[in-house]
């Protein structure tokens, strides 16, 4: 209250009880332990502890079941809201009425009464906030190490990066350490009457604000140096590792910014999920974004398109993301995105090539939050093996979401981006660009054709390749229904090079995507192309954008038309440099079926090599059904982004 005047104001040196926060560092400390191999997430705590309930009384046969990770995750058994008890909370009067001895009662004896309490749920299948979990969690650390619970604390935790203040909370206020702030003001039950000295490890922690930073600051930011948690301990630390955990947004001592929303106060670690990028203009915007890897060859990543803040799905809408993998080679992320100011919950389901279900979960994406899976298959579905997998998204309650997955090649790093497909397919579309050919800066295009069949029933699909001489050569495959299968180097098993595009015709709606990459000893480096259906493409009259683009010495950028109509179609193409101004335009005939690129425009036609952001306009002039693209392509790592065309 440093602005009240009947107050001493808060210094640097104020000591504060944690409440809740405690949890965190206890969590810290209990890694430790796992790391030392002195605890376990499977540790049994009936087992290791040696409990025994009360006389007369049984323990529920559930408590054998309990683990350290239960404990950690607050999915133990017990429920207070549902018929059970928080011994910890101002309850020692009625905990040691039951036993018999005089309050307060001690650790142990809190530890006895709980042992003869009935669980009101499964270990794991739910969460429910429990503090006694947290003593425990003290209580097997003090078995383990042979030192008492907040010793092991300050002389591990604190004091390898020079938190010297930190104390245990007292009860009486007789007993508040120098500097240490009073509690003033209402409060449901008096601060003062809870036994502080037993809920060290659930919140009876004594610290000031700029010694917890300094805490959590060695913690994350130098972690190599702090020597605290090695990395993949952190990541362990940070996991949601129940799908009660993933609903609850509660993980191990660490909990979501949505927990904290739904509480109104602070009871933990808070993960800041806001990690989307919000646009705000005064006239109609086109937004696109590239996310890379930067590295001393230089870039590689993968596009993501703007959307309206009030687009997405909304409750009971699905979507598909295809062309999933999780195997040597590459690695699988899933993205949701809730723009919605208001909670959502999305089934997430995880489906092989031959459409069996690999694992199916719910998840709760907090408002205008972000939420990433990473690698589900592995993680959660315990499958390596996904060659061609899907997921199906769908939004169960909440509206104005938006899902991606990101597919990593595992040697280079490369990231794909895989955009929600909302649909269940089309008769007949088209892949716009595809190639079997060596290009320039040593780049030698691949193209991989990815086609799945949601419609339950079998279907036969032809894809014919039309290369840019006019020459054409088809294959045909069939799909059960469910079934998703990548056609691999698709040009080269037509028998077939060069570059060209992609028609998919189908006896049943089937959905098309594609990967064009470039393939080297070490790797690949891709761009996703989507299907596109005879209802997106552009008419006489249309003008289409292609933003984003780029001619220097770090960039090309290609442009490429196709005309997917029965009829010659006119079409005009306008450069442009980031202030908008025209650099040059050029007029092209394609006659049906035909495709042709544009090799670097901004410096052949231009004459430009100094364009960072520039972009494109097509318009079609007569005809119908073209179809425009960029690829900006990173002349060291010779990684292809495709941008598609924007209207």
């Amino acid at each position: 209250a440093w602005d009240q005047p009947d107050f001493e104001p808060v210094q640097p040196t104020s000591l504060f009880r944690t409440g809740s926060i405690a949890k965190s560092i206890t969590s810290i400390a209990i890694h430790q332990l796992i790391e030392d191999g002195l605890l376990s997430y499977d540790t049994r705590v009936a087992e290791t502890l040696g409990l025994q309930p009360p006389p007369g009384r049984s323990a529920d046969p559930w408590f054998d079941l309990v683990t350290v990770d239960h404990l950690l995750t607050h999915t133990v058994g017990w429920d207070k809201y549902d018929g059970g008890i928080d011994p910890m909370v101002f309850r020692d009067w009625w905990v040691a009425l039951s036993l018999g001895v005089l309050p307060p009662p001690t650790r142990h004896e809190i530890a006895t009464f709980m042992t003869g309490e009935p669980f009101q749920f499964y270990p794991g299948t739910r969460w429910a906030y429990c503090n006694f979990g947290y003593l425990l969690l003290q209580m097997l650390a003090e078995k383990v190490t042979g030192v008492d619970f907040p010793e092991y604390v300050h002389d591990s935790l604190f004091r390898p990066v020079g938190v010297g203040r930190a104390r245990m909370a007292h009860t009486p206020r007789s007993d508040l350490a120098p500097t240490e702030r009073d509690y003033v003001g209402d409060y449901e039950g008096d601060p003062y009457a809870l036994t502080w000295e037993n809920v060290y490890a659930g919140g009876g922690m004594v610290v000031s604000a700029p010694d917890l930073a300094r805490l959590y600051t060695a913690l994350f930011d130098d972690p190599s140096t702090s020597g605290l948690l090695r990395d993949d301990t952190l990541d362990s630390m940070l996991a949601l590792p129940f799908s009660a955990s993933r609903q609850q947004g509660y993980g191990r001592g660490w909990i979501h910014e949505k927990f904290f929303d739904d509480l109104g106060k602070n009871l933990g670690w808070i993960i800041d999920l806001d990690d989307d990028i919000q646009v705000f203009s005064s006239e109609a915007l086109t937004v696109t974004s590239r996310t890379f890897n930067q590295s001393p060859d230089g870039t590689f990543g993968q596009s993501l398109d703007g959307i309206t803040a009030t687009g997405g799905l909304e409750s009971g809408e699905s979507v598909v993301l295809m062309q999933l993998r999780e195997d040597d080679e590459a690695r699988t992320n899933i993205g949701i995105h809730n723009q919605w100011r208001g909670f959502a919950r999305v089934e997430v389901e995880l489906y092989d090539n031959h459409g069996s279900l690999v694992h199916a979960d719910t998840w709760i994406i907090p408002p205008l939050h972000t939420v990433q899976i990473d690698r589900p298959y592995r993680t959660f579905g315990g499958r390596v093996d996904i060659e061609s997998g899907y997921a199906v998204i769908t939004v169960l309650s909440g509206q104005d979401l938006y899902a991606y997955g990101s597919v990593i090649d595992n040697t280079t790093g490369d990231p794909t981006a895989i955009p929600m497909k909302g649909e269940d397919g089309s008769h007949r579309q088209w892949i716009a660009a595809a190639a079997h050919s060596s290009g320039v800066h040593g780049s030698v295009w691949r193209t991989d054709v990815c086609l799945l069949n949601r419609s339950g029933e079998p279907a036969t699909a032809e894809i014919t390749f039309h290369r840019d001489n006019g020459e054409h050569g088809s294959l045909t495959v069939d799909l059960l229904g469910g079934q998703q299968i990548v056609v691999g180097d698709v040009v080269a098993q037509l028998g077939m090079a060069g570059s060209g595009a992609i028609g998919v015709d189908s006896d049943r709606p089937l959905l098309a995507s594609s990967r064009t990459y470039n393939a080297g000893v070490d790797g690949t480096f891709g761009l996703f192309l989507d299907g596109v259906s005879v209802h997106s493409v552009a008419d006489n009259g249309d003008s289409v954008w292609l933003p984003q683009l780029r001619q220097n010495q770090a960039f090309r950028t290609n442009i490429g038309l196709l005309n997917t109509g029965d009829s010659q179609a006119r079409v005009r193409i306008f450069l442009y440099n980031a202030s908008g101004e025209e650099l040059a335009t050029r007029w092209r005939t394609l006659e049906p079926g035909a495709w042709m690129q544009f090799q670097e425009p901004f410096s052949r036609i231009a004459g430009r090599t100094d364009i960072d952001a520039g972009s494109a306009k097509i318009e079609v002039e007569s005809g119908h059904g073209v179809i425009a693209y960029a690829s900006v392509i990173d002349n060291a790592t010779n990684d292809g982004t495709a941008i598609s065309m924007k209207r």
